[in-house]
């Protein structure tokens, strides 16, 4: 965990957040929660997707565990680093590749 009475550098920040990704996908909800800070706020896609602290956070990916529990990738096209003081955060765009959704193109019969 980062101490909070000094600065985070660009470098710390990037390592959080690909750890934070990469144990969201691997479906590693304890090794995520490890780095995660207590007064973290998340937010996602979903209408229902939004918890202020851990205990909310954890609650929601209990959820969100339950309807997908299976591990699965996920690719970053970019990403920018925002850093002031203590504080970081990281915007990115990413693609989910979740390996029992790919379905095959139909087939051409002759």
């Amino acid at each position: 965990m980062v101490d909070p009475a000094r600065n985070i550098d660009e470098q710390e920040a990037l390592a959080t957040h690909d750890a934070f990704w990469q144990t969201y996908a691997e479906r590693g909800p304890d090794r995520r929660f490890a780095i995660c800070a207590d007064d973290i706020t998340f937010f996602s896609t979903g209408h229902h997707e939004r918890a202020v602290g851990k205990a909310q956070y954890r609650a929601m990916e209990q959820k969100v565990m339950e309807q997908y529990p299976r591990p699965f990738t996920i690719g970053i096209a970019w990403k920018e680093v925002c850093l002031h003081d203590t504080t970081a955060w990281v915007e990115c765009e990413s693609a989910w590749r979740k390996p029992d959704r790919i379905t095959a193109p139909p087939t051409r019969s002759a």
